[in-house]
């Protein structure tokens, strides 16, 4: 009895430390998927503004 309660305490340390490690994890891949969502919005805006010249650009023409 006192085994099994050893292992399942082991079990539940581990699967603690594993949690908390992929809580980690996921706090940076939040942070990343961020920072793209950022450089994306970025680059529509610039994709914009590009269309808008070559439009100007061709009115003249």
């Amino acid at each position: 009895m006192l085994a099994e309660g050893k292992r399942i305490y082991r079990s539940s340390k581990e699967m603690k430390m594993e949690l908390d490690t992929l809580g980690k994890e996921w706090a940076e891949y939040e942070a990343t998927a961020k920072v793209g969502e950022e450089e994306e919005k970025s680059v529509e805006a610039k994709w914009e503004r590009i269309k808008d010249f070559i439009s100007s650009i061709e009115v003249k023409i």
